[in-house]
């Protein structure tokens, strides 16, 4: 079994989070309510992440779609993908499938217009939006055309999502050398997920031959630049003492960084690992 895995997608639909940091603070909720009811769609997309992670407040996803909503309404896309999303997970149960359908075909269109006119991080969102099929119909082929389109016009993400789109033969055939190419242009570009699939790659001599010493370095400096996966995979080589010296404290931190940075892979080996130390 291979625990080490190519990351995929740049950017996902899942619940696109503005980055802000919540406190746990009822007067942030309170300022954010007077500015989301004046108009501030952004405002009320932070609203709708607050009680859907539940960030000082109790997890309420009815209250999450309705701030999401009101900030489609707006006119901030990440609510409207934010309120479909919810519709998709099985979180909202009381919208009209055709009222889903019709933001869905808006953030499409929106999308479209703006690659269109030489926007190639839309581009890219709208290859997502194929490779996904939560907000559209799922294509790979028009997928993998979009990640081109982004990535000739030298935006990192289209370059990082076309090699996995070559890595995994989604809309093309498998090609772990265009692959690796692409994932290096991407990585040299600063998207630090696709350094640490370079270092898998050279761990794994796909594409390119083995070579531990680069996939370590290039693993080290994802993981020190707060890639989670980066954290993961060097901590498991330090856990199972294949490549690197068996080293359990030194697999244990790494681990544990990569479980903070949100890895679940990563929790989950902490919690076996901290059993295994105690036995």
């Amino acid at each position: 079994m291979n625990f080490f895995t190519i990351m995929s997608i740049f950017m996902f639909l899942g619940i696109v989070s503005v980055s802000i940091s919540y406190a746990d603070d009822k007067a942030l909720v309170e300022r954010y309510s007077k500015e989301c009811e004046k108009g501030n769609a952004e405002r009320c997309t932070n609203l709708g992440d607050i009680y859907y992670n539940g960030n000082g407040v109790p997890v309420d996803y009815n209250k999450a779609s309705e701030f999401y909503d009101k900030a489609c309404n707006d006119g901030d896309t990440n609510g409207c993908i934010n309120f479909v999303t919810m519709y998709m997970e099985g979180k909202d149960r009381t919208t009209s499938y055709d009222k889903i359908l019709s933001i869905s075909n808006k953030i499409v269109a929106k999308y479209e217009k703006a690659c269109d006119g030489g926007d190639f991080e839309s581009c890219t969102s709208l290859g997502v939006i194929y490779d996904n099929g939560d907000v559209a119909e799922a294509s790979y082929k028009k997928a993998f055309e979009l990640y081109t389109i982004a990535c000739t016009g030298d935006y990192a993400g289209g370059c990082y999502n076309l090699g996995n789109s070559y890595y995994f033969g989604r809309g093309s055939s498998i090609d772990y050398k265009k692959a690796f190419e692409l994932f290096k242009k991407a990585c040299n570009d600063g998207v630090i997920t696709s350094c640490h699939n370079l270092g898998i790659m050279y761990l794994d001599g796909k594409g390119v031959p083995v070579d531990l010493k680069k996939a370590v370095e290039l693993l080290k400096n994802a993981c020190d630049d707060s890639d989670a996966k980066g954290c993961y995979s060097l901590g498991y080589l330090y856990y199972k003492g294949k490549h690197l010296p068996l080293d359990y404290d030194k697999a244990l931190n790494l681990i544990d960084k990569s479980c903070d940075l949100g890895d679940r892979d990563g929790c989950r080996l902490y919690k076996k690992i901290n059993r295994n130390k105690r036995k």
